[in-house]
């Protein structure tokens, strides 16, 4: 009888540590609070972490694993989404981009990193932040319409240095001047508030704001 021993230890290891890297790893997508995905090069879902059950997709991995995306949610099929994947895989590319979701309407923030046999996805709600930019927005072309369509004299100028921010029409018909010759420039150029310190208590500046 023959027998061949062969040491295998640093395989062992080798294939301890791939293991341990792997459990790490999905630990760590299993706890962010960020969705996060993984297709393989036929479009099939191979990773969905539990934030990307919840939002966007709204259904259980079990439900997804295995299948392909576009079968999955035919809504996007046709988007400037979609076209991102396109763009991801076919030119091997980092996209980044802002979109709102055609799967439940919300606005996220999404990395997508093209690798060998598939592609990654990682997306952020920023869901709030957009609708904090859109109120700002709004406030800021209110203010535009008020300012600019009021009856009195108005100049939004700046408090140390006297410097010309905007005017609105009203402004300019009673003083003659061209906004280019305004905005931009200084008072005491202009000849108005020669020292910042005048414009305190001015009669001047009644009709200013800074």
């Amino acid at each position: 009888m023959a027998g061949i021993v062969q040491d295998i230890t640093e395989r062992k290891q080798a294939e301890a540590a791939l293991r341990e890297s792997h459990d790490r790893t999905t630990a760590i997508l299993e706890s962010i609070a960020d969705a996060f995905y993984s297709l393989d090069d036929e479009w099939r879902f191979v990773v969905v972490n539990p934030a990307a059950e919840r939002a966007p997709f709204g259904r259980p991995a079990s439900e997804m694993l295995g299948k392909v995306i576009w079968e999955v949610f035919p809504a996007i099929p046709g988007t400037r989404i979609h076209q991102h994947y396109l763009d991801a895989v076919q030119k091997r590319s980092h996209e980044h981009y802002e979109a709102q979701s055609p799967l439940n309407g919300r606005w996220y923030e999404v990395f997508m990193f093209p690798r060998t046999a598939g592609l990654d996805v990682y997306m952020r709600d920023i869901t709030k932040r957009k609708g904090a930019e859109e109120a700002l927005r709004l406030s800021e072309e209110k203010f535009a319409k008020a300012f600019h369509g009021n009856t009195a004299a108005m100049a939004i100028t700046r408090l140390h240095d006297g410097l010309f921010i905007d005017v609105n029409q009203r402004y300019l018909e009673i003083t003659g001047w061209d906004r280019g010759d305004v905005v931009g420039d200084r008072s005491p150029r202009l000849n108005i508030w020669r020292d910042p310190k005048d414009r305190t208590g001015s009669s001047a500046n009644s009709s200013s704001t800074a």
